[in-house]
């Protein structure tokens, strides 16, 4: 049940508060992890029932979404970086928060060209042994372009490209 400001009580709000700044917390370091290229820190932030999903495929358990990550970096070892934004929290809970977010990634691919690329998080985190963790997180990938061709055309295509 979620509790509205007018009913809650100071400490249920500093509650919901202190959630809502761990889930701030945990989306940085998804971030961090990802650009690190680093499974340790990345295993770190998520609940033992961690699920991942993108368009048309699903993991679930620590093992195979980590085995998603170790495939994605091996097949694009190249430095990156995650620009997450309009985090956006909802039912907002001392235990559980669900969360959505855009995201911008830049990278470069093996020739050196620069690739830029966006999409979306829809993610929700739950209390585990005292902290908050990513208890599912399901990606949503739009246009991976070469800026060399442009983004705004890859923008105006429907399609999903990965």
């Amino acid at each position: 049940m979620s509790i509205t400001a007018s009913s809650a009580t100071l400490e249920e709000r500093v509650a919901r508060q202190e959630a809502a700044e761990e889930v701030r917390a945990l989306v940085a370091a998804y971030a961090d992890a990802c650009d690190a290229q680093d499974l340790h820190q990345l295993e770190a932030i998520f609940s033992p029932e961690i699920s991942l999903s993108v368009p048309g495929a699903a993991w679930t358990g620590t093992e195979d979404v980590l085995g998603f990550y170790r495939g994605a970096w091996d097949a694009s070892p190249y430095p990156s970086r995650h620009f997450i934004t309009n985090v956006a929290l909802r039912r907002i809970e001392p235990d559980y928060v669900e969360a959505s977010s855009y995201f911008l990634y830049i990278s470069t691919d093996d020739q050196g060209a620069s690739k830029i690329g966006w999409g979306s998080y829809h993610d929700r985190y739950v209390r585990h042994a005292g902290r908050m963790t990513l208890q599912s997180k399901h990606i949503a990938m739009d246009p991976i372009v070469d800026l060399r061709d442009g983004w705004a055309a890859a923008m105006a295509r429907p399609e999903v490209t990965a």
